[in-house]
């Protein structure tokens, strides 16, 4: 089984409404219900879990061993270990376990136990001579399916997407409004991701935007989608690319009216999600990479594998992944009402819904833009691990 970050899958869980608060190597547990006997305020036993330790756990087959101590100052009553499905449901199986004279102030259950695949709860409730009951939880999730179904199930896309055709001192375009709806309609509709699509922005109204998406907090799978489209320009003595706003000023000779692919790189690189994909419908695009090389994806890099282990892999290694709709020149901006190239066949990726197996990659979408002309380009930048990819998950 492929490592599992147990942080992400706190975070996902959370969504399950534990009953109760805990922290992720926490191994004393106090209940805070207290119950009275003969008007003395109960004892509560103190819940100590050696094995498994975190809060979470995730294990292939469905063996696992527990290993827990129950103390009181008050001798215990009764121990009761419930199998569930979750901390909210029936037990499916419940054991109670023999206590001897001996174990009557402090008892260590060492056992093995059968678990379904899936999500299983296991709940352990010590009762004292005063009624005092204390119990807690360890969420054990078993088989590689299951995890995946944890992950896709609480796992959130996110999609910001800029467009600009009004400008106030270069020539207005045609499609980018058009093109940017379109997409956010598309990857609402069939992938489920949470949109916010910002029109005709003035530069301050792109940074103050992307400094809202770097304040966001993000779970560990999460993804980021960012898309671009407009005017773009490249400057031969600077050597530098850029995003013209819908204030920049055309004869700017310092181009602080802006937003140069440089500082673009280091914002967007900064921001706080594993996985991000930038596409870039402007002219110029491709010089977003200090190289403009030509992309680095290459062949499909796992093969004929279960969709859930592609899943994993996919998502295991940090993503800065770029597309531009071309390099080092300009674009077209496509016919009234009909989209730009790159769009249209973006747009074209994204309504085939990733084929069988309904997820698209990077890969699969590049083959869709590819033969455009010009070329787009396709690249990686800042902390991009090897290995890494952003899929488009249909429903």
């Amino acid at each position: 089984m492929k490592k599992i970050h147990l942080t992400c899958l706190i975070i996902f869980l959370a969504s399950f409404t534990f009953a109760q608060e805990f922290n992720k190597r926490s191994n004393d547990f106090y209940v805070d219900t207290k119950e009275a006997a003969m008007g003395i305020e109960a004892e509560i036993p103190t819940i100590i879990w050696e094995e498994p330790e975190n809060i979470i756990q995730t294990i292939q087959g469905n063996k696992t061993k527990i290993r827990v101590k129950v103390k009181s100052n008050v001798p215990i009553k009764s121990i009761i270990i419930d199998i569930k499905r979750s901390e909210t449901s029936r037990a499916i199986k419940s054991n109670s376990i023999d206590l001897s004279e001996t174990d009557k102030y402090e008892k260590t259950i060492d056992q093995e136990l059968f678990l379904m695949d899936g999500l299983n709860t296991i709940e352990l409730i010590a009762v004292n001579e005063q009624n005092g009951r204390g119990s807690s939880y360890r969420n054990i999730i078993v088989g590689e399916e299951a995890i995946t179904e944890t992950i896709l199930a609480n796992r959130k896309d996110h999609a910001l997407l800029f467009a600009t055709d009004e400008y106030e001192n270069f020539d207005n375009l045609i499609n980018p409004v058009l093109d940017a709806t379109t997409i956010k309609n598309e990857l609402e509709r069939n992938f489920g991701f949470e949109t916010e699509l910002v029109l005709n922005p003035t530069q301050n109204q792109m940074l103050e935007k992307l400094r809202q998406y770097a304040e966001k907090d993000y779970a560990e799978y999460n993804q980021l989608f960012i898309f671009i489209a407009g005017h773009g320009m490249y400057d031969e003595s600077f050597r530098i690319g850029y995003v013209v706003s819908k204030n920049s000023i055309r004869n700017d000779e310092g181009k602080s009216s802006y937003l140069s692919h440089s500082y673009l790189r280091d914002i967007i690189n900064n921001i706080p999600c594993n996985h991000i994909f930038l596409a870039m419908d402007v002219c110029f695009g491709g010089t977003f990479d200090q190289a403009v090389a030509s992309t680095r994806s290459g062949d499909a890099l796992y093969g004929d594998i279960p969709k859930s282990e592609l899943i994993q892999r996919k998502l295991e290694f940090k993503t800065r992944k770029f597309l531009t709709s071309g390099g080092k020149q300009y674009v077209p901006d496509g016919r009234p009402g009909h989209h730009s190239p790159f769009a249209r066949r973006f747009l074209e990726a994204l309504r085939n819904l990733g084929g069988t197996d309904r997820i698209l990659t990077l890969t699969e979408l590049y083959t869709y833009v590819e033969t455009i002309d010009p070329q787009p380009l396709m690249g990686e930048w800042g902390d991009n691990e090897p290995g890494s990819d952003f899929i488009f998950i249909a429903r």
